[in-house]
């Protein structure tokens, strides 16, 4: 614990460097108490904000947006039983990404200009490369690339239609859902839009290893529901 404080404290020396001299950094000093050991989480959450200022001295300005990624918001913590937050990840064969990105920006344009609806947040973009090892992956044919798009309020009435829109084109493009990220598209989409030899694999061994279904709850029921 003292070695990890250690390395705090130095950030925390370079990002005093850079903080005004009205704003004050907690201090911690270890007096010989066993209890200073056994709180290293309570330390770290409130040394956190002053670390990421050390290393990310700037907020991220997204352009064309009043939104501002502050590496600093890591260190807040949400209540578990109120996250207001959803991903809805698809993705997409490399060679189809650039259409379906322009198919992408075009859907949330129509959204905004439509419904008076806007993503809040920045959708996020990632690489998957071909993986035939798993089953159930997403990339079995081909590298892939993800667009998923987020939104602070899950109860939104019209995020959930820029869901279903989403879904609609997605399938268009050749898209794959996230199996348990991307529910309302999952449910739906995801045994339809997966390798179908390799579906039916998946499910002759779960019904060998759980005959009983156990673990077949009725969202996996709803989502295998033509193969069962």
């Amino acid at each position: 614990m003292r070695s990890v404080l250690a390395v705090l404290a130095l950030a925390m020396a370079a990002s005093a460097a850079r903080l005004p001299k009205s704003q004050n950094m907690p201090r911690f000093v270890d007096d010989g108490d066993p209890a200073f050991c056994q709180r290293p989480f309570e330390i770290i959450i409130k040394l956190s904000p002053f670390l990421l200022q050390a290393l990310f001295p700037s907020p991220c300005h997204i352009r064309h947006s009043r939104y501002i990624i502050d590496p600093c918001d890591r260190g807040v913590l949400y209540a578990a039983d109120d996250p207001k937050f959803e991903f809805y990840d698809w993705v997409f064969p490399e060679e189809k990404w650039c259409d379906m990105i322009r198919a992408f920006l075009q859907l949330s344009d129509r959204f905004r200009r439509q419904h008076d609806f806007t993503l809040a947040l920045p959708a996020l973009v990632y690489f998957i490369k071909q993986d035939q090892e798993s089953l159930l992956s997403r990339s079995r044919s081909a590298n892939m690339m993800a667009i998923d798009p987020e939104y602070p309020d899950p109860k939104e009435p019209k995020w959930k239609e820029f869901r279903l829109a989403f879904n609609e084109l997605a399938v268009r493009h050749g898209g794959i859902p996230h199996i348990n990220k991307t529910r309302d598209g999952a449910s739906s989409h995801f045994a339809q839009t997966e390798d179908q030899e390799s579906i039916r694999q998946f499910l002759a061994i779960r019904q060998q290893l759980d005959p009983k279904g156990l673990f077949l709850n009725d969202y996996f029921k709803t989502m295998f529901a033509n193969y069962l």
